[in-house]
C-alpha cells in the first residue's frame, strides 16, 4: 500500500503541473468479472441436478501448490452465493471432479517444465487415485479458487486503494469516475443500458467483457470511455461528445434494447447533437 501511495502521489503531482483537464478512475472489485463468477454457479447447479451430496474439497493457500491437501470445503450454497470463487481457468477441470484424476497435476507440471513425478514428489500426500475435488488427498487446487479469506483480502485492498485515489483526486481537483460502483452496479442490477444497447457481466454473451473474462470488450471499453467523458463534462463544464458504441461494437454479443425501453438523457448527448447540427435549448 505504501508503494502504491507514493507512486500515485508522484504521478498526480506531475500531471497536476500540466494545467490540463484530468480524470482518474478508482479500482473495480477484482472479484466481479466473469473470470471469477462463471464456473462456481455452474458447478453448483450440476451438483444439485445430479443429487451430489458432497461439498467441493479444496486446498487453501496463496500459492499455486501449497500442501496438496484439502483444508477447505465449499457447499453448493457457497458456490452459488459467491462465498468462494472458482476461476475460469478451472473450467477445464470440472469434468474431472469425482474421478481418480491427476489431470491438473500433469498440466501444471508441463507448464513448469518438469515431470509429473517431480511435481508430486513435492506434495507426497497427494493421491490422484482418489476422487478429484471430493477426497482431501486429491483436492481442487488453490490455484483455481479464491476462498472467503482471499476474497476479503482483495476487497479490503480495493477499498484502501479507492479511498486514497478519491482523496488525492479531490486534493488535486481532478474529475473522478467511480469505476468500482459502475462495474458493481452491472453485476447487482443484472446489466446496464447505454445508447440502445444492454450490457451484462455474463461470460461470452454479456458483451461487456472479452473472452478472457477479465478484460473488457471493445464495446465495454467504449462504455467506460463514456463514463470518463461524463466525469470530465460534469467537472469542467465542457461538452465532449460520447463515443458511439455502434462504431466499435464489432461482433460483441450485446443485446439491442426495444425502442419502448430506451430512456435518453438528451443533455448528456448535447455535444454529439451539436456536432451533427442540432442543439438543445
Amino acid at each position: 500500500m505504501q508503494g502504491f501511495e507514493s507512486a500515485m502521489t508522484e504521478l498526480m503531482d506531475t500531471v497536476a503541473t500540466l494545467g490540463a483537464m484530468v480524470a482518474v478512475a478508482n479500482v473495480p472489485d477484482v472479484t466481479s468479472p466473469p473470470f471469477f463468477t462463471t464456473v462456481g454457479p455452474g458447478l453448483a447447479a450440476g451438483f444439485i441436478a445430479g443429487g451430489i451430496p458432497y461439498p467441493l474439497s479444496y486446498e487453501k493457500g496463496t500459492d499455486d501448490l501449497s500442501t496438496g491437501i484439502a483444508t477447505g470445503s465449499a457447499t453448493t450454497t457457497d458456490m452459488l452465493n459467491g462465498n468462494v470463487l472458482l476461476l475460469l481457468t478451472g473450467s477445464g477441470y470440472t469434468g474431472e471432479i469425482g474421478k481418480p484424476s491427476g489431470k491438473w497435476y500433469r498440466d501444471f507440471a508441463a507448464m513448469k517444465g518438469i515431470t509429473v513425478d517431480q511435481l508430486l514428489a513435492t506434495v507426497p500426500l497427494v493421491d490422484t487415485t482418489q476422487a478429484f475435488g471430493f477426497h482431501p488427498q486429491n483436492p481442487w487446487p488453490s490455484a483455481l479458487i479464491l476462498d472467503a479469506d482471499e476474497i476479503a483480502m482483495a476487497r479490503a485492498a480495493t477499498n484502501a486503494y479507492n479511498q486514497l485515489i478519491a482523496a488525492k483526486a479531490t486534493e488535486k481537483g481532478f474529475a473522478l469516475f467511480d469505476a468500482n460502483a459502475f462495474m458493481s452496479s452491472i453485476v447487482a442490477n443484472g446489466g446496464v443500458s447505454t445508447q440502445g444497447y444492454f450490457f451484462t457481466a455474463s461470460y461470452v454473451e454479456g458483451g461487456m467483457f472479452s473472452l478472457d473474462g477479465v478484460h473488457l470488450s471493445n464495446a465495454g471499453y467504449a462504455a467506460i470511455a463514456n463514463k470518463f467523458i461524463d466525469a470530465i463534462n460534469a467537472k469542467y463544464g465542457v461538452s465532449i461528445a460520447p463515443v458511439l458504441i455502434r462504431n466499435v461494437l464489432g461482433f460483441a454479443p450485446v443485446k439491442k434494447m426495444n425502442a419502448a425501453d430506451m430512456k435518453y438523457d438528451l443533455r448528456s448527448l448535447s455535444g454529439l447533437l451539436e456536432m451533427t447540427g442540432g442543439k438543445i435549448w
